[in-house]
């Protein structure tokens, strides 16, 4: 999978109104080093956390009818973004970044851990235990995983509008009580990266979970209305 990027100096330095766009092929980290056809160098960020890129990534596996790749990029994003909140909330408490990639990397190996430090940090915050996710999903989950399931397309869709409405739910509370932590964490690639690079921009890309939309419009949409939404903007990805 690739993305299609602009051109942030041709924008700048030629004035030119439409995009030139940079084909570059999609990384973990949201770093992007590319050359454009004008020979100018640069490195874009991507504003988006990695559960939000996986989550359409398993919505267009979705929509091109490869339902085991859904799955498996719905469950991913899941996980990823059980670390964005342990990072959010740590961060919105200024914990020594150091030492929380240190303690990190002790469960990074182990979901089920990982799973349980996100448990016991929301109970400490939200005084309740969060509400874990239904075991049938999670039997779905782990029969198309490790057992070679080959899903349906109501039951693929079915799971990734609840994995939809999971994160939407307890991404909503830790929007409203760690903002500051989701901030920082949104910036950390600029100021841990950005100064090993001579030229950096940072662009934002539409997404279906969408963690930087107001309060008012977040967790709005359905499944089904996000598949529409992401057909409109799918140029931004090319295979």
């Amino acid at each position: 999978m690739k993305l299609l990027i602009s051109c942030q100096k041709c924008l700048i330095e030629d004035k030119i109104n439409d995009l030139n766009l940079v084909e570059v092929e999609m990384c973990d980290e949201g770093i992007y080093k590319m050359k454009c056809d004008k020979g100018h160098e640069s490195t874009t960020f991507i504003q988006e956390q990695k559960f939000e890129i996986l989550f359409d990534l398993g919505a267009m596996a979705f929509m091109d009818g490869y339902y085991r790749e859904a799955v498996s990029s719905f469950a991913a994003s899941l996980e990823r973004f059980y670390e964005f909140c342990v990072d959010s909330i740590l961060s919105s408490k200024n914990t020594d970044y150091g030492q929380y990639i240190k303690t990190w990397k002790m469960v990074a190996s182990q979901s089920e851990r990982q799973i349980g430090a996100f448990y016991f940090l929301y109970l400490n915050e939200f005084g309740a235990a969060p509400e874990p996710p239904e075991k049938k999903h999670v039997e779905f989950r782990n029969n198309v995983i490790h057992k070679g399931y080959i899903p349906k397309k109501a039951e693929t869709h079915e799971y990734g509008d609840y994995i939809l409405k999971y994160i939407y739910s307890v991404a909503a509370k830790i929007r409203e009580k760690h903002g500051s932590g989701i901030e920082k964490v949104t910036g950390r690639k600029q100021i841990i990266d950005g100064p090993k690079h001579q030229s950096y921009s940072t662009i934002s890309i539409p997404t279906i979970i969408h963690m930087s939309a107001p309060d008012n419009s977040f967790g709005k949409i359905t499944f089904e209305e996000s598949l529409k939404r992401l057909d409109g903007y799918r140029e931004f990805f090319t295979k």
